[in-house]
């Protein structure tokens, strides 16, 4: 039984698309608590910040995305943290061993082919280092196809 579950979020369509399942997940494992995660990844070429965006906007979406989650009953939290390029992985480990988390629920593919070119595979990076098992989503969800 999964009592936390840390939702890697980067407020891309892919992860928009993982909801329907962190809300099964929750509602399957009754309980359950749900850590939506975003770590927030600094670009920069020496000291010069590079595609460094304002965002406030995401993080409130998020907000809202928790507070949707709540409204309907299930337990969840916002947790936002910042990491240096290329570490986000690293960092969002770091939370789900932090929080004791059971489960993490990401996405096979987040921001697009140009980001993930030059940060590389968070996904991969990311079931090399966590301590818990990661439920990766295909980019084209089983709720998704026809």
């Amino acid at each position: 039984m999964f009592k936390k579950i840390v939702w890697a979020n980067d407020g891309s369509i892919m992860t928009e698309r993982l909801l329907p399942v962190v809300r099964d997940l929750a509602e399957t494992h009754a309980g359950a608590k749900v850590i939506v995660a975003h770590v927030q990844e600094h670009f920069s070429i020496g000291r010069k910040p590079v595609l460094d965006e304002d965002h406030r906007a995401l993080d409130a979406a998020l907000q809202r995305t928790v507070q949707d989650l709540t409204a309907e009953g299930v337990d969840a939290e916002l947790s936002l943290a910042a990491a240096r390029a290329g570490h986000a992985a690293d960092v969002l480990a770091d939370l789900a061993r932090d929080a004791d988390a059971d489960l993490i629920v990401a996405g096979s593919h987040g921001q697009g082919p140009v980001a993930g070119f030059f940060v590389g595979g968070f996904t991969i990076h990311l079931l090399k280092v966590a301590s818990c098992p990661v439920l990766v989503v295909p980019r084209t969800a089983p709720h998704d196809r026809t």
